[in-house]
C-alpha cells in the first residue's frame, strides 16, 4: 500500500516494481509481434541506457566570482549589506510595501495549494503524504 510506505517511511524496492509490474505486462503485450526478441529488444540495449552530465560549480574561473548584494530598487551593486542604494532609499516605504504585498500573495497562493492537498488526501487535520 503506498500510503503505509510513505507513513512509515518505507524505502521503495524500485527492481521488484520494474521487473513485476512493467517489464512482465510489456512482454505479455509485445511477445506476439516481436517474438522470442521481445525481452532483448524492449528490455536491453542501447536505449535503456542513461548518461549522466556532471556540472561542477567547484572550477577554475568560479574561484575568481564572488557574488554582490544589489538593491533591491535598481538592482546596483552594494557596498554595505543594505537592501538599497542611496539614490532609492527615498522610495524606501514604497518598496517596502511592495515586497510585502509581494508575500502576502505568495502566502496566499501556498494556502490555496495547501488546501487543495489536504482535500485531495481527504483530510484537513492530518499531515500532507505526496504520493
Amino acid at each position: 500500500d503506498p500510503i503505509y510506505v510513505l507513513e512509515n517511511s518505507i524505502p521503495i524496492d524500485s527492481s521488484y516494481y520494474l521487473e513485476n509490474q512493467l517489464s512482465k505486462p510489456l512482454l505479455r503485450i509485445f511477445a506476439p509481434i516481436l517474438g522470442d526478441k521481445a525481452e532483448s529488444i524492449l528490455l536491453r540495449g542501447d536505449h535503456t541506457r542513461t548518461k549522466a552530465v556532471v556540472t561542477s560549480r567547484v572550477g577554475a574561473l568560479s574561484a575568481f566570482t564572488r557574488r554582490k548584494e544589489t538593491c533591491l530598487g535598481c538592482k546596483a551593486v552594494l557596498p554595505d549589506s543594505s537592501p538599497l542604494c542611496k539614490h532609492c532609499t527615498v522610495r524606501e516605504p514604497e518598496m517596502y510595501q511592495s515586497e510585502l504585498s509581494k508575500l502576502s500573495e505568495l502566502e496566499n497562493r501556498f494556502c490555496r495549494l495547501w488546501t487543495e492537498c489536504q482535500r485531495c488526501q481527504g483530510s484537513l487535520h492530518e499531515e500532507v503524504l505526496c504520493t
